[in-house]
């Protein structure tokens, strides 16, 4: 996945876990809680149908610095206020 505050760089991830109303992610680059975010997760191809891309738009909840690993990524906590479909 990637993901950016409004309007900024583009900072690569891993999504963690996925919901209806919210991402846990680890990421490149933390982001401050309330900053408002925008992700885009590449999901496969599906029962023959082209893969697509999911675009989410919502708020940052919390970024933790102590939950670094090894491979100096931050955990990133973001709600899911809208999304869509792009093919």
């Amino acid at each position: 996945m990637r993901y950016r505050a409004a309007h900024g760089r583009w900072h690569s991830g891993m999504t963690e876990s996925m919901s209806k109303s919210g991402v846990l992610l680890r990421g490149d680059e933390p982001l401050e809680p309330n900053t408002a975010i925008e992700m885009e997760v590449e999901l496969p191809a599906v029962r023959g149908e082209e893969p697509a891309r999911l675009i989410c738009h919502g708020r940052i909840v919390q970024n933790d610095n102590a939950w670094e690993t090894a491979e100096s990524s931050t955990v990133i906590a973001a709600t899911i206020a809208r999304y869509r479909f792009d093919r």
